[in-house]
């Protein structure tokens, strides 16, 4: 008598694997680049919100002079020294305060390109790792990893 069984084989089982493990790659890069993608919106913002909460503390004076991060956070205009990237960022009066500049550190290299080409609102220039940031040649001042300095002058 011969009895038939049911049930999987090996080889149906190594394909529903390797189907889930792709599935599982697709989510984990989409979802990567929806948090990128996120990370820089509110980057975007926090510099756009930064830059005119600076401009408000001073429209009434001649000058920039006394701005730090820890008058920001006295004053309310910020609550932490962190991008929403999680790095640090500064905040200083340039050109004998008569402008002021916000620095991002530790800028990923896809990063520094992408905030080097867009087309800020009231930014007088922008300097990418101590250089005047090129559009033609952001791929070359932006370098590997995340050791890339990016800042923004506003007047």
């Amino acid at each position: 008598m011969h009895t038939r069984e049911s049930g999987r084989t090996m080889i149906e089982t190594l394909a529903v694997i390797g189907l889930m493990g792709i599935m599982t790659i697709g989510a984990v890069t989409i979802y990567t680049r929806a948090r990128t993608n996120l990370l820089r919106m509110e980057s975007i913002s926090h510099i756009n919100e930064l830059a005119d909460d600076i401009q408000t503390l001073f429209s009434g004076r001649s000058s920039y002079d006394g701005l730090t991060i820890s008058y920001l956070e006295r004053m309310g205009a910020i609550k932490t020294n962190k991008d929403p990237f999680g790095e640090e960022f500064s905040v200083r009066p340039v050109l004998k305060a008569s402008q002021f500049s916000i620095s991002y550190q530790k800028v990923s290299r896809q990063n520094c390109i992408y905030f080097g080409s867009l087309q800020w609102e009231s930014v007088t220039s922008i300097l990418i790792n101590g250089a005047q940031a090129q559009l033609d040649e952001m791929t070359l001042q932006c370098l590997d990893g995340t050791i890339n300095t990016f800042t923004l002058y506003f007047q």
